[in-house]
């Protein structure tokens, strides 16, 4: 979370980013950001070839009960459940 918080605005952790998506992608690894809670951060990843993110910009946090509940009702509903947020 501390490197994405400054990605928007070419903060020093922007370089530090950068190598880790080359190294994830060189590797064939699917990159996931976290942290991500400002659209100008999830545009930048996006940018950098991220298509996975967590953050408070795609939900905030919630009770337990309340995420089993919604959990269930999603796996009912679609064959295929994602549980990352896609980005891109």
């Amino acid at each position: 979370k501390a490197f994405v918080a400054g990605i928007s605005n070419g903060a020093i952790g922007t370089a530090v980013i950068d190598h880790i998506i080359e190294l994830g992608t060189e590797r064939g690894l699917k990159v996931i950001a976290e942290g991500v809670e400002q659209d100008e951060q999830r545009r930048a990843l996006v940018s950098r070839g991220v298509a996975f993110g967590q953050g408070w910009l795609f939900g905030k946090p919630v009770a337990a009960l309340a995420f089993a509940t919604a959990y269930a009702e999603n796996r009912a509903a679609q064959s295929e459940v994602r549980p990352l947020a896609r980005i891109a």
